[in-house]
């Protein structure tokens, strides 16, 4: 009964096709048990991966041999690897959840794309998908958060969410499948355990179908979801085409929440950018993956700097300056030891010694440096805090930082910016302007001209 239900179910949701090979994720629980005995009783090609997140001692070693034995008996396919959750959470400044998600999806997809796997398939139930809206409810979410799990999302697949976890229970005991229990999914400490273990039971008791209702409910939101998604598809288009910038005259809170919960910023966090979309330039946002700006009545969004920034440091002797572009430079921001190779590098030019007399040229592109003032190796690295300089026809030191912001620039444009330096002195603002105490003079005998290209 529950085979044919789920085969009907993947064939109207036009979930998978009958000739896909598929990665089962299976953590030995009762859901991904009965997940993989399904997808093999319906005739797929199954491989099976577990990770083991290292964080519940030996009840994760007893749930990762109960998987390899499991599947050597069914003769399926599989594939562990062993993670560290804990400390990758402390490194990555995530949540042990959200770190086991980031470690559990990336390992899963780069089997698939390894072994030539057609999709991804979870375990995920009814009962997940109405705990789902109930944390997204309590978070403030939009339709999309309270229409639940995806049913499909990329590669990854959800054939169990026509089902109930009772169903699932029935179905293992009919089969005499045996499974392990999780013991943290019975403790109250995390949310989504409450609203299991106390919310949804007196639900139950209040209302006996309220699942149902809710699973109903669920439906009207996804409809309503794509329409809306449909509906802005234009918006996020043009959003995409101008380089992820919104301007705040156009936008509208939908459009906001549409296009940034995309990019995991969750609807406590996007509402209030919306409040403060009035606010003075410079106000930064940052979900876990991206960063919003906004500047002059302008949202900016961009991917969080795996690197920082103040570490792209390259040293670049007289050799490297007048060699063919683009140039190769010695680096501290991938191996002081060794030579970064072109395309490791952030800029192109043409750089040649001149003695007198000098044809200067007037453009950006181009620096014309006093030579016998340069102190080599010279240093290519982006601003840093209290940087300062004199502006070529100038007379006093300007902060670099001020200095780009009468160019216009946005504070992603200012840590993206490049600086060339002699020592501690800044000599280029690589594609702006010189410093007045090394441009060349009347007294200069040897000069560096750099071309950007």
């Amino acid at each position: 009964m529950l085979k044919r239900k789920v085969q009907t179910y993947i064939r109207q949701e036009s979930l998978l096709n009958e000739t896909d090979k598929l990665l089962i994720a299976c953590s030995g629980g009762s859901d991904s048990v009965a997940l993989l005995s399904l997808m093999q009783a319906l005739g797929y090609d199954c491989v099976a991966a577990h990770m083991n997140f290292s964080l519940r001692g030996e009840e994760s070693d007893r749930d990762e041999a109960f998987v390899r034995q499991l599947c050597t008996r069914w003769n399926i396919p599989l594939h562990v690897k062993r993670v560290d959750a804990k400390n990758y959470a402390q490194k990555q400044g995530l949540s042990i959840e959200m770190a086991a998600r980031e470690l559990r999806y990336a390992w899963f997809e780069q089997l698939r794309s390894e072994l030539g796997l057609q999709a991804i398939v979870l375990g995920h139930h009814q009962n997940d998908d109405i705990e789902t809206f109930f944390l997204n409810l309590l978070r403030g979410s939009g339709a999309k958060g309270l229409a639940g799990i995806p049913r499909k999302n990329g590669y990854l697949v959800r054939p169990l969410l026509c089902v109930t976890r009772q169903e699932i229970l029935d179905y293992l005991a009919e089969n005499q499948l045996d499974y392990v229990n999780d013991s943290s999914n019975f403790q109250n400490d995390y949310l989504r355990n409450k609203i299991r273990l106390q919310l949804l039971p007196l639900l139950e008791e209040i209302q006996p179908s309220a699942a149902a209702s809710i699973h109903r409910s669920q439906a009207l939101l996804r409809t309503a979801d794509q329409d809306l998604t449909q509906l802005l598809a234009p918006a996020l288009q043009r959003i995409s085409e101008q380089g992820n910038c919104l301007h705040v005259a156009e936008a509208s809170e939908s459009l906001l929440y549409q296009w940034l919960s995309t990019y995991r910023f969750n609807a406590k966090e996007i509402s209030r950018i919306w409040q403060q979309r009035f606010a003075p330039s410079g106000q930064l946002y940052q979900s876990e993956s991206h960063e919003l700006l906004l500047d002059r009545s302008c949202w900016l969004l961009r991917e969080r700097a795996s690197q920082n920034k103040s570490q792209e440091i390259f040293y670049l002797t007289q050799a490297d300056m007048c060699k063919p572009a683009p140039l190769q430079a010695e680096t501290t921001a991938l191996d002081p030891t060794k030579k970064a190779s072109p395309e490791d590098l952030p800029l192109c030019w043409n750089a040649k010694f001149f003695s007198r007399p000098f044809e200067l040229e007037k453009s950006k592109q181009i620096a014309w440096l006093d030579a016998d003032k340069l102190q080599f190796p010279l240093v290519l690295r982006h601003p840093q805090k209290g940087d300062a300089f004199v502006p070529f026809g100038m007379r006093g030191k300007k902060l670099i930082s001020d200095f780009l912001t009468d160019l216009k620039y946005a504070r992603f444009d200012k840590e993206n910016a490049w600086l060339l330096l002699s020592g501690q002195d800044i000599v280029w603002v690589v594609g702006e302007r010189i410093s007045q105490d090394y441009c060349v003079s009347s007294s200069t005998q040897s000069a560096l001209r750099i071309e950007l290209l």
